[in-house]
């Protein structure tokens, strides 16, 4: 585990002791699972400064997004909801043991069809496909684990009047996805940043295709 940054506080903070209790609630407690909290290396390196010392300039907040009534009042687009609220359904489902051979690495991209509504606003009217990929215990199959994230999980987050037989589901499309965490992913691949800019909604740069339809066509 490594902690990098700058800092300026009052009082004391133990970030090695809140980054394995944050490292245990995420669900990493065995080698086997592929990082164990307990055993894991700590490597610190924090600039602390003086209180009411530290620059302006260090204190500023980079981020892309904006804000959209598409869905609910979150103010975020619809995709990022559903996929955000899948992550947290498989959490539930893997600490209540109903999903017991869940583990702790998992991902999830949800794609919509938007239309173009009288008024001129764009609204989300169908989920086009729905992306699950999730480690997993030894001895489950794929069949099992599509059914059950299906069944369990997608329609239990995403409302139905935005599913229909046409919807896509790719659930752990590469197979087996039994060695994940730290061990099996380095994580410095650019996700991070693709999270921060919705989803791929708000881009720095690069191309988005969105499938769109019309309602007035019927198309």
């Amino acid at each position: 585990m490594f902690i990098l940054g700058k800092i300026s506080l009052k009082g004391k903070v133990f970030p090695e002791q809140i980054a394995r209790l944050v490292t245990k609630e995420i669900g990493y407690t065995s080698t086997d699972i592929g990082f164990d909290y307990l055993t894991s290396h700590f490597c610190l390196n924090i600039d602390y400064l003086p209180p009411k010392t530290m620059p302006f300039e260090y204190s500023y907040y980079c981020g892309v997004g904006y804000a959209t009534d598409e869905y609910d009042d979150s103010l975020l687009p619809a995709t990022m909801i559903f996929s955000n609220k899948i992550c947290e359904k498989l959490k539930e489902a893997r600490k209540s043991k109903e999903l017991s051979w869940l583990r702790p690495d998992c991902k999830s991209q949800v794609t919509m069809e938007y239309a173009r509504m009288p008024d001129n606003m764009i609204k989300p009217v169908r989920v086009f496909g729905v992306v699950i990929s999730t480690q997993h215990g030894p001895g489950i199959s794929n069949e099992v684990i599509r059914k059950s994230l299906i069944e369990k999980v997608i329609k239990e987050v995403i409302p139905s009047e935005f599913m229909d037989a046409k919807t896509l589901y790719h659930i752990n499309p590469s197979g087996t996805f039994q060695t994940g965490g730290p061990s099996a992913d380095s994580g410095v691949t650019g996700r991070k940043q693709t999270v921060d800019m919705y989803g791929g909604w708000a881009p720095h740069s690069g191309m988005i295709i969105i499938r769109w339809t019309s309602i007035r066509e019927n198309t």
